[in-house]
C-alpha cells in the first residue's frame, strides 16, 4: 500500500492521507538522508585526522631543535721529523637534535667540511744527455752523474657532509658516537717540482775555457737547478664518496654548545691508489652551536 504521511494539526489529531507514487518520494527521501550523513559522517573523520595529525606535529615539534654550527678541522697533513704539520679546514653548517628520550637524541645536519692532504716523492734518474750514451751503473769517484727529481703537493677537498649520531646526555656533558657520509664538491691540488743535477751545479764553461757568446751551448744544456710549480682544481682521481666514524664530547648549556669530535674516514680519497698506505679524511673537529626549539618556548632548555 502507497501512503504518504502527513502530519495536519486538527484538534490533537494526526490524520493518514493517501498520495499517489508515494513510493518514489520516500526512496529520495531516504537517499538524500543518506547522503547526508555519509558527508557529515566523512567530514568528522576528516577533522578528527586534522587533530590528530596537528597534536602529533605540535608534540614531534616541541622534541625538535635546529641551529647553526661553525668550527674548524685540525688536520694532521703530514709528519715531520721536527713534528707533525697540522693545519686548519673549515666546517660548518646546520645542525638539528631529535630527542627521543630525556638523556637520548639524535644528531644530524648539513655541513660543509674542508680536508687537507700532503704528499711528496723523492726520484733518482741519470743525467738526461747521458741517457743511452753511457751505462747508467758507471760510476766516477767523485762526480755525480745523477739528476735528482722531488715532488712536494698539497691537495684540499670540499664535502657536503651527513653526520648522525647518537647523543647521550648527563646534564651539561653530552658524548656522541656515531658516522657520517659526505660527498666532494670540490678539489684543488698544488704541486712543486724540484729537479738538481750536481755534477751541472759545477761546471762553469768559462772556467773550462770554451767561450759560448751567443748562449747557445748554455741553453743546450739542462738547467742545474728547476723548480716549477702547477695548481689544478676539479675532483678528478678522487673519490666522490666518503664515510667514516665520528666520536666526540661536547657541553651544552641551554642553547649554547661546543664540542670537539674526531672525525675517522673509513675511505681513501683516492679513486685510484699507487701505493699500499692508505689515506682518509681523519682529523679533529672542534666547534660551537646555538641550538633553537621548535615549536616550544624561546626560554626553553636545550635538548639534554
Amino acid at each position: 500500500m502507497s501512503l504518504w504521511l502527513l502530519l495536519k494539526s486538527s484538534a490533537n489529531k494526526v490524520e493518514l492521507m493517501h498520495c499517489p507514487n508515494s513510493n518514489e518520494v520516500i526512496k529520495t527521501l531516504f537517499a538524500k538522508i543518506s547522503l547526508i550523513l555519509y558527508k557529515l559522517t566523512t567530514m568528522r573523520t576528516s577533522i578528527l585526522t586534522i587533530i590528530v595529525v596537528a597534536i602529533t606535529l605540535h608534540t614531534s615539534a616541541q622534541k625538535i631543535q635546529i641551529g647553526p654550527e661553525i668550527g674548524m678541522n685540525l688536520i694532521n697533513v703530514e709528519k715531520q721529523e721536527i713534528g707533525d704539520n697540522f693545519q686548519p679546514g673549515i666546517f660548518g653548517g646546520a645542525a638539528l637534535d631529535y630527542k627521543i628520550f630525556d638523556n637520548f637524541s639524535i644528531r644530524t645536519g648539513v655541513y660543509f667540511s674542508q680536508s687537507r692532504h700532503a704528499y711528496n716523492s723523492a726520484d733518482t734518474n741519470q743525467l738526461a744527455i747521458l741517457d743511452g750514451i753511457i751505462d747508467s751503473s758507471l760510476t766516477i769517484p767523485g762526480i755525480d752523474l745523477n739528476t735528482y727529481t722531488s715532488i712536494e703537493g698539497r691537495r684540499s677537498h670540499s664535502y657536503l657532509q651527513i653526520p648522525i649520531q647518537a647523543n647521550f646526555s648527563f646534564n651539561e656533558i653530552q658524548l656522541f658516537v656515531g658516522g657520517y657520509m659526505g660527498f666532494m664538491i670540490a678539489g684543488t691540488q698544488k704541486q712543486t717540482t724540484t729537479e738538481r743535477s750536481p755534477i751541472l751545479e759545477n761546471i762553469n764553461l768559462e772556467d773550462l775555457g770554451i767561450d759560448d757568446p751567443t748562449g747557445l751551448l748554455s741553453a743546450f744544456l739542462p738547467k742545474p737547478y728547476s723548480e716549477t710549480y702547477s695548481e689544478t682544481k676539479g675532483t678528478d682521481n678522487f673519490r666522490l664518496f666518503d664515510y667514516g666514524l665520528k666520536l666526540g664530547l661536547g657541553y651544552q648549556m641551554k642553547q649554547f654548545g661546543v664540542q670537539a669530535i674526531y672525525s675517522f674516514g673509513l675511505a681513501d680519497y683516492r679513486s685510484e691508489t699507487t701505493t699500499e698506505e692508505f689515506r682518509g679524511n681523519r682529523f679533529f673537529q672542534f666547534s660551537v652551536r646555538y641550538m633553537l626549539p621548535i615549536g616550544a618556548k624561546a626560554s626553553q632548555s636545550s635538548i639534554r
